[in-house]
């Protein structure tokens, strides 16, 4: 563990992002079988839909405890990193971007006004669920904000709010 310097944060390899597409598949105790699609318009939501992605690495950085180069520390102890990511679909009308809109819900689009959102992949579970051959990582689509000035810099994650019932994705912990 000491030398994992990705725990916690999923990193693709640059082979990884160069030949595969994505599907996000949700997690939650009571269904398997959603994954992130688009809605009738732009919207992205977690319905019966899948879109596959391409995913281009962003910036590398540390985070966490900064481990001195040298002097009194633990051997072996390794800086944490983690990898940000952006994503697009492809489609016949070109790339379409994932970002956020005004309202704070993800869409796609190729439109100049939307921005595509980084984020890294944050493991935040290793289960196994009764549709499942065996236990796997689930990972948060967590975003953050560009130009922190802390160095907290996450901001909100993907998900979907139950107080309705159109499976919107949009930032469920953002400090807005």
């Amino acid at each position: 563990m000491l030398g994992n310097e990705n725990l916690g944060y999923k990193k693709l390899t640059a082979n990884e992002l160069k030949v595969n597409r994505y599907t996000f598949n949700y997690f939650n105790p009571y269904v398997s079988d959603k994954y992130i699609g688009k809605a009738t318009d732009s919207l992205l939501v977690v319905m019966d839909g899948i879109i596959p992605f391409e995913l281009t690495a962003g910036v590398e950085e540390a985070y966490g405890y900064a481990v001195p180069a040298t002097g009194n520390r633990v051997a072996d102890l390794k800086q944490l990193k983690r990898q940000s990511y952006t994503m697009v679909s492809p489609s016949a009308k070109g790339n379409l971007k994932f970002g956020q809109n005004v309202e704070h819900k993800y869409v796609i689009s190729k439109e100049n006004d939307i921005t595509a959102t980084p984020f890294y992949f944050k493991e935040n579970n290793y289960a196994k669920r009764a549709s499942d051959d065996a236990k796997n990582s689930f990972y948060a689509l967590v975003t953050f904000d560009v130009n922190a000035s802390t160095a907290d810099d996450i901001n909100g994650k993907a998900g979907v709010a139950d107080e309705t019932l159109d499976a919107t994705l949009n930032n469920r912990l953002s400090a807005r």
